[in-house]
């Protein structure tokens, strides 16, 4: 998206997206470079792995992490969107498997690991079902750039009917209303919906693109209690939302 390209070109370099896991004890950064590899990563695994074409519907049912930020900013490089009903790609954990097969037996399941180093299902010693790609080591295959076919109007839908414009909008006016100042480091549990689960278009826009807007960083912090919360706040001079 726009976005990321104008964080390219503002610092390539500096952390965009840190995220803790303190349910595995994991932490990464992830430069707008490294997001931006990713992100061409992902498309050209849509489009050439799983056969999909621009204003294809995926989903992406994860936790907090950092692949679930790069795999959605993938899958607009590509020019797809997010909805739950009738997706043509899942991506998902292990154990959510075999719901969604159930759910959308014609889908691309793919199984995502909360890894910190993004490694794959059988990289962690677990084992994949017929059919399912793992994605962490599937993924890597893949060109760091995407040449293939998008969808380059900003009206374009991204999240449930909300067009990228749109969650645009909503993330300006959510950083104009907190006071985000300028390169704000921004400290959030994430998308948090159904749990640990799911992608919500408000809850993206405020602990992801709404930092972003201010030229900022997000930081996403899975599980812990409000004292750790604060601490890492602290340690990484971020604004608590």
């Amino acid at each position: 998206m726009e976005l990321l390209k104008k964080l390219l070109n503002s610092d390539p370099s500096i952390p965009r997206l840190t995220c803790y896991d303190e349910t595995t004890g994991g932490r990464v950064d992830l430069s707008a470079t490294t997001l931006d590899n990713w992100a061409s990563k992902i498309a050209n695994m849509l489009h050439d792995e799983f056969d999909l074409e621009a204003g294809d519907p995926i989903w992406i049912e994860l936790p907090p992490i950092w692949s679930a930020v790069c795999i959605l900013v993938g899958a607009r490089r590509a020019g797809m969107h997010l909805s739950p009903t009738e997706p043509l790609a899942v991506f998902t954990t292990l154990d959510r498997l075999s719901e969604w097969d159930e759910k959308c037996p014609d889908a691309y399941l793919a199984a995502v690991t909360d890894d910190v180093f993004g490694r794959g299902v059988a990289e962690c010693g677990g084992s994949i079902p017929p059919g399912v790609i793992d994605f962490g080591p599937e993924v890597r295959l893949h060109p760091d750039q995407y040449l293939g076919p998008g969808l380059d109007d900003m009206g374009a839908e991204l999240i449930e009917g909300h067009s990228v414009e749109k969650l645009l909008e909503m993330a300006e006016q959510y950083a104009s209303d907190q006071e985000l100042p300028t390169q704000a480091r921004v400290l959030t549990r994430g998308w948090l919906v159904d749990g640990d689960r799911g992608f919500n278009a408000e809850a993206w826009t405020q602990s992801v693109l709404a930092p972003w807007m201010r030229d900022g960083s997000a930081v996403i912090v899975r599980g812990g209690d409000e004292d750790r919360l604060r601490a890492i706040a602290e340690a990484e001079k971020a604004v608590v939302l």
